[in-house]
C-alpha cells in the first residue's frame, strides 16, 4: 500500500469514474496484522498464524482442538493473563455454544458490536467451567488495524446489488 497513489470508483454501466481520492505520499495506512499461532496448553489446542483482519475480526488458521473441554469457548481478556474476567465470544457460525472438535480448520471470529481488539490483551480458548486456559495469543496494543465494516456503519447486504469496481493505482 505504500505505492498507492489514488483510488477510483469506476462504474462499468456508464464507463465512468464516479469519484476518486488522491493518497498523499507517506500516509500510514492501517493494515491487517499477523500474530503467532496459539500457544496451546490443553486439549490439543494449536493453530497456524492468527490474523487481526480489522478491529473486530480475527482470522484463525489451521485450528486444532479435541472438543473434549466441558465448556471451551473463544475468549478474550484484558490483563496479565487469560482469566474468568474475560468475555466469551461466539463461534465461527455466530453460535454461543461450547466449541466442537476442529481438525486444521480456518475461519473468522467476530467481536461483539461494542468491542474491538484494543479492549483486550489476550485471545484464545478458555474453559468457563474449570477456569482453565486451553491456549492463547497476545493481542498487541501498539498497532493500527483497519476499522471493521460495522464500525463504519456498513452492512454486508449493501454490496449485493452494486456494480461498481474500485480501481487502485500504484
Amino acid at each position: 500500500m505504500r505505492d498507492l497513489k489514488w483510488i477510483s470508483v469506476w462504474s462499468h454501466q456508464v464507463a465512468a469514474n464516479l469519484g476518486h481520492v488522491f493518497i498523499p505520499p507517506g500516509v500510514d495506512v492501517p493494515s491487517p496484522l499477523e500474530l503467532p499461532p496459539l500457544t496451546g496448553f490443553a486439549h490439543g489446542v494449536r493453530s497456524g498464524p492468527i490474523s487481526v483482519i480489522d478491529a473486530q475480526t480475527i482470522l484463525v488458521t489451521d485450528f486444532w482442538y479435541d472438543g473434549e473441554g466441558p465448556a471451551g469457548y473463544w475468549w478474550v481478556t484484558r490483563g496479565a493473563h487469560q482469566s474468568s474476567q474475560g468475555l466469551r465470544l461466539k463461534d465461527e457460525n455466530d453460535k454461543p455454544t461450547p466449541l466442537r472438535a476442529y481438525r486444521g480448520e480456518a475461519f473468522l471470529i467476530r467481536l461483539p458490536d461494542t468491542k474491538t481488539v484494543y479492549d483486550f490483551d489476550w485471545f484464545g480458548v478458555y474453559c468457563e467451567e474449570f477456569q482453565v486456559d486451553f491456549g492463547h495469543v497476545r493481542l498487541p496494543q501498539n498497532v493500527r488495524v483497519p476499522p471493521s465494516p460495522k464500525m463504519l456503519g456498513m452492512k454486508p447486504e449493501v454490496f449485493q446489488h452494486l456494480s461498481i469496481v474500485f480501481i487502485i493505482v500504484f
